[in-house]
């Protein structure tokens, strides 16, 4: 029988019945005989899950029939299922029974009951035909049984993709469903190899997901269960499956009985193999001898290897014969690929930009391998990949020899011209190659960079692009592990060669963490906070946070930036831009990047900009890249291939005009923009149909786009359909690479370019169509205003791509029909403006001059005072040896992180645990020095008896030991709180976000959870007025501190507090002293002695607060046990920050973690005494 009823339709709109038919004969009592005409039923089929629905040609049928729609699975055979047509037939005959019984039961309004009584009378055949359809459906059930015996069904099967985007629990659930439906295939058909290979993949993706080795043997049994069926071409691919995920597992935990499993399934696959396709037979050599390195027992594979080298038609090639690796003695040599290098294709501008530099630099050029290729093909032509986790130890130090010593071919014309030149400058250059695994290339590339990254750099976010985002299992993070994996490989290889006095140049977004993590591993940690970004402007003179010192780290970024409401969408946001901050000048392509960039660091981190732009060592700017119009494009133009071409295009479109466009096919190229515009040209504009052409040539993506190009076809096919004809055609696409004598043949042939991205960094087909014209027509080229070029190239006709409105003067249509109509006088006058952007702005001057900048960076690190990082083992020693030690420490950013949410900011566990630990000691004095008001000190803090605690920036103090507070503000005037109050009431009603904090002795305005930029401006207005205005006659002070603006008396502060601490106790022999924030640098002015004694003691003057405090006449300055170089005053930030410090670090987790050392040698000492005193008890 058929499936389930998926639908119920009238009549008129499920089938369609010719119009004679559809009036002209009245409603039926019963089915007619033409009605059993099932011979013209045709069944339309479609793929995917959509309903198939009957359609008649030339049956009368009743016009009160009901249609049934079935839904079927997708791409099923019709000759599966001949019995629906009769099935079609026996509905119909139920469904007239049924309207008959019901028109009977339930007559019409005006129907009389004497009628309904003759309709009984009339219409009771109606049980026969119930019958006769009952007798029908079994008949055929019988028969579909029978049928489906010879012809089994059919069960659909998940894709690769729908496969790799499956959860754990969807796999194994698919996998249920699967097993299932296996017992009704037939054993050795095609559908049950696929079936096989399907539950093998649904296995290995389990695996992947779960990490569990359970399922590394269902995965093999599938595989092996399809290989015995090798006869087939499902079988060969099953072979190719089953080596390459042997070779991916070879890394993981197999124990015994797994090997002998993927040893027997590894013999089957050379066993099956056809004599005359050697081509997958050295990667199973290399899975053989790889396993066999794993286990004891290598005896089982040796027969395996000798099987590989004696199948017939290796060995008669000698390109496919693999070379023998070098062996210790008494083993057989294993076998290996034998290895070739060729240059990659594209980044051309890029590389002969870098390139260039190698006439007066020695370079280092760090790249990933690519995708290792086997040796041979199969005979279809294909490529076949060796994991790089299959290669020895030995083979990548073979492969790395002959890739430092690779040499470009001799007519690269970056290098010199000179024969001694071009040998200095090859020597010069030395490349160095970063091993990936499979799982994390592939993620990287394909997953994070493409997938995630690149959408976003172009204004879309990635479930727009994604094939399947509606996958719950899709998301911004899936491909974040490799990415993260394959930027600590870059930074780990730079460190490895690394020499002091390099320069380190990183590109684009692929290693956008890879500048911090070369900080961390070379020289020190980036900034964790970010005192100030740049303001940047257009001379490039902006200034980042300095970061650790020593190494010098360029980033350059040449795709697009997104405004920071389009960054902020992704959840690694955080972590990139901290990642591309380790550098000291990152740079874009145009000045609008890099505010974008800005305005991100500011809204996304929370960094504040330095009002005069400066504010470390490094700087971000924008700076276009050019091509080697001297060299590559020059060359490339007097190739002999090109005026054959050249004339054939002319000869070919002889009174047309050409329009010429050369894009990837990629959502952000605006292919699709472009046909539109073409299309609205020859709508708009009849007088052009027939007389120009459109050439769009669109190479293939990195990844494929099945959509896009279906909507570029269908395109494509519309406008050839709606304004050709059979003898023109103005639309000719050709979605392929074409050769360079191609290419450039028909940039020198166009009458115009048109090239309209919705967004791009550097597009180099603009400045080759300008170079090309030079030479022939000078004709004009329509360019995008969303591109990184388009600021240089003023002469260019500019357009908005998506401007295809209604208004002709204004649309791309309008712009296109302007280039064409071009008079010879502005098309060279257009042209030679542009030509002079191509040939001065090329990519040799582009690299020169980014050297260039990051040398000036380099030497104003160089010239900036730096901080020194804080020596934590001479601070060990100092602190050891001092019999009396002090520690004063901010508690903000220095014992906890700044939070957004000031009531968040509690104390770690570490931290308490240090403190406790210090403050336990009767020969230390533990104070925390804080901005904070009492309440909350003693909320996070009170419970350590033996610390101390100085409130309100040294308004408060509690002494160890005690539970009083005193105050030293008792005996200031504080009637100005009222009127600076009014002020920050002021600015609160005006900036959104921000809150006032009212203490006893100060006040203070945040505006950290308001707008950045806006907070930053009105704390500024407000700190002016209260400055002219109020400062300047009361004895209070305005501070500018993190996200906050605070006033306070002018005699307390925490340099005074720190001030009487010491002189209370005058015999301390140590001092460490912390803090992150402007406040705290009073601290460490208090602790600059500018004075010693002739034998290097240290004289204090007593503070303000003792005279304050105590009615006694003034003491005495006192002389102090501590020597200058047992105080380590310690500032929390970049190298760079200006501070009174003699000592940084970036973090407060440092500052913690030194404490934290110092406690261990507490304990230490503690354990040492109590041995001590055992020993003298015992004696």
């Amino acid at each position: 029988m058929l499936g389930p009823v998926q639908a119920v339709l009238p009549l008129e709109s499920a089938i369609d019945l010719p119009s004679s038919h559809q009036d002209a004969h009245p409603p039926q009592s019963a089915i007619s005989e033409e009605a059993l005409s099932i011979v013209h039923f045709k069944i339309p089929r479609f793929r995917g899950s959509k309903i198939t629905h009957f359609r008649t040609a030339g049956v009368r049928l009743p016009s009160n029939h009901i249609a049934y729609a079935v839904m079927r699975g997708p791409e099923v055979p019709s000759a599966y299922y001949p019995f629906d047509y009769v099935s079609g037939a026996i509905y119909q005959l139920l469904t007239q029974a049924i309207i008959t019984s019901t028109t009977m039961a339930f007559p019409a309004r005006n129907q009389s009951l004497s009628a309904v009584n003759s309709n009984w009378q009339t219409r009771l055949p109606w049980v026969w035909d119930v019958i006769y359809a009952c007798i029908l459906s079994v008949v055929l059930s019988c028969l579909q049984h029978v049928f489906s015996l010879a012809h089994p069904q059919q069960v659909r099967l998940p894709s690769n993709e729908e496969i790799d985007t499956l959860e754990l629990q969807d796999a194994l659930e698919l996998m249920k469903h699967l097993e299932a439906d296996s017992p009704h295939i037939v054993e050795g058909s095609t559908q049950k190899v696929d079936l096989y290979i399907a539950q093998g993949r649904l296995a290995r993706r389990c695996f992947e997901v779960s990490e569990d080795s359970s399922h590394l043997g269902t995965a093999i049994t599938f595989f092996s269960r399809a290989l015995p069926f090798s006869c087939t071409r499902e079988a060969l691919v099953c072979h190719n499956l089953a080596t390459t995920y042997l070779l991916r597992i070879d890394k993981g935990t197999m124990d015994e009985e797994e090997f002998d499993l993927g040893i027997a399934l590894l013999r089957r696959s050379v066993a099956l193999t056809p004599s005359n396709d050697p081509s997958r037979l050295p990667r199973l050599a290399i899975l053989g001898a790889s396993l066999s390195t794993r286990f004891k027992h290598s005896r089982d594979v040796e027969d395996l290897n000798d099987a590989i080298t004696a199948l017939p038609g290796l060995s008669a090639s000698a390109t496919s014969q693999p070379p023998a690796a070098d062996a210790p003695e008494g083993e057989e040599p294993r076998l290996r690929p034998k290895w070739s290098l060729a240059a990659r294709q594209g980044h051309a501008a890029m590389i002969s930009g870098i390139r260039s530099l190698s006439a007066t630099h020695d370079q280092l050029i760090i790249g990933w391998t690519g995708d290792i290729e086997s040796p041979v093909s199969s005979s279809s032509g294909e490529k076949l990949t060796i994991p790089s986790n299959a290669l020895s130890e030995e083979d990548k130090a073979a492969l790395e020899h002959e890739i430092a010593h690779y040499e470009p071919d001799d007519d690269d014309s970056s290098l010199p011209s000179g024969i001694a030149e071009r040998a200095s400058a090859k020597s010069r250059t030395s490349y160095v190659p970063v091993w990936l695994e499979d799982g994390v290339a592939h993620g990287h590339y394909e997953g994070y960079c493409k997938n995630t990254l690149w959408p976003l750099f172009h204004y879309l976010l990635w479930q727009d692009v994604a094939p399947n985002s509606n996958s719950a299992s899709f998301s911004a993070d899936a491909h974040w592990p490799p990415y993260e994996a394959a930027n600590a490989a870059f930074a780990r290889r730079v460190a490895e060669i690394y020499q002091p006095g390099d320069l380190v140049w990183v590109h684009d977004y692929h290693l956008l963490l890879v500048p911090r993590m070369i900080r961390g591993l070379v020289g020190e940690g980036a900034d964790a906070d970010g005192q100030a970004l740049p303001q940047a402007h257009p001379d490039g003179s902006a200034q980042v946070p300095g970061q650790g010192q020593g190494i010098c780290i360029g980033l350059f970024v040449h795709t697009p930036w997104p405004s920071s409401e389009v960054f902020r969408c992704l959840p690694r946001r955080k972590e990139i831009l901290d990642g591309m901050l380790g550098a000291n000048l990152v740079c874009f392509q145009t000045y609008s990047y890099a505010r974008h960039f800005v305005s991100s660091c500011v809204r996304v981190c929370g960094y504040e900009v330095a009002p005069t732009g400066k504010s470390g060592k490094g700087g971000d700017t924008g700076e276009n890249m050019g091509i080697d119009v001297q060299g590559h494009v020059t060359a490339d133009l007097l190739r002999p291939g090109i005026q054959p071409n050249l004339a054939a295009l002319l000869k070919l479109y002889t009174g047309k005009k050409i329009i010429i466009g050369r894009d990837k096919l990629d959502v952000v190229k605006g292919v699709l923009q472009k046909l539109r515009a073409f299309a609205k040209l020859l709508r708009d504009y009849p007088e052009w149909r027939g007389k120009v052409v459109l050439i769009q040539v669109t190479s293939p993506a990195l990844s494929d786009s099945p959509r896009l190009e279906r909507q570029v076809s269908e395109l494509v096919s519309n406008i050839n359909g709606e304004f050709g004809g059979l003898d023109f055609v103005p639309v000719h696409h050709y979605h392929q690479t074409i050769k360079k004598d191609e290419f450039y043949a028909l940039l020198s042939a166009a009458d115009l370019g048109v090239i309209t991205p919705l967004r791009d960094g550097m597009n180099t087909t603009s400045m080759e169509f300008v170079i090309a014209q030079d030479k022939t027509k000078h004709s004009p080229l329509v360019l995008s205003e969303f591109m990184g070029i388009s600021s240089n190239m003023i002469e260019a006709l500019q357009i908005n791509p998506w401007n295809l409105g209604v208004w002709k003067s204004q649309d791309v249509a309008a712009a296109i029909d302007r280039g064409l109509r071009m008079s010879d006088e502005e098309k060279l006058t257009r042209h030679k403006a542009l030509y002079q952007v191509a040939t001065t702005h090329t990519s040799h001057t582009w690299a020169a001059m980014l050297v260039k900048m990051l040398l000036n960076a380099m030497d104003s690190q160089n010239m900036a005072r730096q901080t020194p990082v804080l020596p934590l083992e001479r601070m060990v020693e100092r602190y050891a040896v001092a019999k009396k030690r002090l520690f004063l420490c901010d508690y903000d950013g220095t014992l906890a992180p700044i939070v957004k949410t000031p009531s968040m900011a509690v104390p770690s566990p570490e931290t308490l645990e240090a403190l406790e630990t210090l403050s336990t000691n009767p020969r230390n004095l533990v104070y925390i020095i804080s901005g904070r008001d009492g309440a909350f000190l003693e909320a996070h803090l009170g419970h350590l008896s033996h610390l101390g605690m100085s409130a309100e920036h040294g308004g408060f103090i509690r002494e160890p030991g005690t539970r009083t507070w005193m105050n030293f503000t008792e005996t200031l005037d504080m009637s100005w709180m009222d009127e600076v109050l009014e002020v920050f009431r002021y600015y609160t009603e005006r900036t959104t976000g921000s809150h006032i904090e009212v203490k006893k002795s100060s006040i203070t305005w945040h505006y950290r959870s308001s707008d950045p930029e806006w907070g930053q401006f009105q704390c500024r207005q407000c700190q002016d007025l209260l400055e002219n205005n109020v400062a300047h006659k009361r004895p209070i002070e305005v501070l500018v501190g993190k996200k906050n603006l605070e006033v306070r008396p002018i005699a307390v502060n925490k340099g005074e507090i720190v001030k009487r601490i010491l002189y209370e106790h005058p015999d301390a022999e140590f001092v460490f002293c912390a803090g992150d924030d402007k406040t705290d640098e009073d601290m460490f002015r208090s602790l600059c002695f500018q004075s010693t004694g002739a034998d290097g003691t240290l004289s204090m003057d007593p503070p303000l607060s003792m005279t304050q405090l105590k009615d006694t006449p003034a003491p005495a300055p006192k002389t102090l046990a501590l020597r200058a170089d047992d105080i380590f005053t310690t500032a929390v930030g970049h190298a760079t920050k200006r501070t009174l410090a003699k000592w940084h670090v970036t973090s407060p987790a440092e500052v913690i973690g030194g404490l934290l050392t110092l406690a261990g040698e507490e304990r230490h000492e503690r354990e040492l005494e109590l041995e001590h005193g055992e020993g003298e008890a015992k004696l």
